[in-house]
């Protein structure tokens, strides 16, 4: 992947976390004491929104680090 191509993903990338996706998942579950039990696919919603986070942040680092 070429430094351009990277730096074309880093804002898209940075979107996902003006998200805020703890607080979208709170505001959309509201209703629900215990996330645990409430499932997209085959995760539940807590386990959805951790892996997510990981992933994308996994992704970011991995770039900011080769791009230098």
């Amino acid at each position: 992947m070429t430094p351009e191509h990277k730096q074309s993903i880093l804002p898209q990338i940075e979107e996902f976390w003006k998200l805020d996706i703890d607080k979208r998942v709170a505001e959309t579950y509201k209703d629900f004491q215990d996330l645990t039990t409430v499932y997209i696919g085959y995760y539940s919603v807590t386990e959805f929104t951790e892996f997510s986070k990981k992933a994308i942040g996994a992704v970011r680092s991995n770039f900011a680090i080769k791009i230098i």
